[in-house]
């Protein structure tokens, strides 16, 4: 048998037996140090991430009280009433310059006007009503063609009055007009 072979037993294959458990101990507690450093390294990250995860949820909330604080501050204050007068103003000179009627002003008359708004029968809620007055020149044809656009659902515009005067100056069909118009906005806070 081999196993019991005196040569197995021998001093020279003891000591490479010993060699190699020594070296297999050296190998292991290298792999147990590596893995409890690593262990050790891994907690403490899992522990700065969760404190740091407390704080970020303290200062989100902290945040989120003020934000509250602010819209409620915010709430309390009367709103601005903002004026339709910019955009009817865009909007007109835009139509103005397809047609080349040239505008030399346009700007509100007055204060603008709560205005209980009803359209056949259906009450379309609280308004205001803005007063504006436009003045400019340009072809009379043209001038009709920029006035049917009021018309349009989404310009709430009334026509209260209007003034036209022959150029001779700038040619037959040229004129110089004066508009007076109600521009209307939904008041803002209701619906």
């Amino acid at each position: 048998m081999i196993l019991r072979s005196p040569k197995l037993y021998c001093a020279e294959n003891v000591q490479r037996a010993r060699y190699a458990q020594i070296a297999v101990a050296v190998l292991a507690l290298a792999v147990s140090g590596y893995l409890v450093t690593s262990t050790f390294t891994g907690i403490r990250e899992v522990w700065s991430a969760q404190r740091q995860l407390k704080q970020e949820k303290m200062e989100t909330g902290k945040l989120s009280r003020e934000v509250s604080a602010m819209k409620r501050e915010q709430a309390k204050q009367p709103r601005a009433v903002a004026c339709g007068v910019e955009a009817f103003a865009v909007k007109f000179s835009q139509w103005a310059n397809e047609r080349n009627v040239k505008v030399e002003s346009l700007m509100p008359d007055g204060m603008p006007v709560e205005t209980a708004v009803k359209v056949d029968d259906a009450d379309l809620g609280t308004w205001n009503a803005i007063k504006v007055r436009v003045e400019g020149s340009g072809d009379f044809q043209r001038l009709v063609s920029l006035l049917d656009q009021l018309r349009s659902p989404g310009m709430p515009v009334q026509l209260e009055s209007f003034s036209l005067q022959s150029s001779p100056s700038s040619g037959a069909d040229n004129v110089s007009f004066e508009l007076m118009l109600t521009v209307y906005e939904k008041k803002s806070g209701t619906t």
